[in-house]
């Protein structure tokens, strides 16, 4: 299993974030983030939090990966990235995702009914 301290390491990554960059936006201390990264510092609620809007993220996600919140049954961090965006717009564009994610979903449904339409099946044999 991930630690903590790895999962952050590499969101900072990602981002290219330094621990500097992470005090920054965090408002945590840099000498605090330096004893998460290494494992000499839990992490507690009030951390959680501003390390999620830092890197932003859902906070529901830092607070499982830092084992605060019990993991939810098919928990899955891009669903949760995906709904902290849509709250961050504003409503016209949250309207422009949905239907963008509609979109996407009629696309594939279409592409999943040619690709087991009988026709292509029977061809393929």
């Amino acid at each position: 299993m991930e630690t903590f301290a790895h999962w952050l390491q590499t969101k900072m990554d990602e981002r290219g974030y330094s621990q500097a960059d992470l005090a920054r936006r965090s408002g945590i201390k840099a000498a605090s983030i330096s004893r998460i990264l290494n494992g000499t510092r839990n992490i507690g609620t009030e951390a959680s939090k501003a390390i999620a809007q830092a890197l932003l993220l859902d906070e529901d996600v830092v607070y499982r990966m830092a084992g605060l919140m019990g993991v939810k049954p098919n928990a899955d961090e891009t669903v949760s990235e995906i709904t902290h965006i849509y709250h961050e717009l504003d409503d016209d564009n949250q309207q422009d995702l949905l239907d963008y994610a509609r979109l996407r979903l009629s696309k594939q449904g279409r592409n999943e009914k040619h690709r087991n339409s009988p026709s292509r099946t029977a061809s393929t044999k």
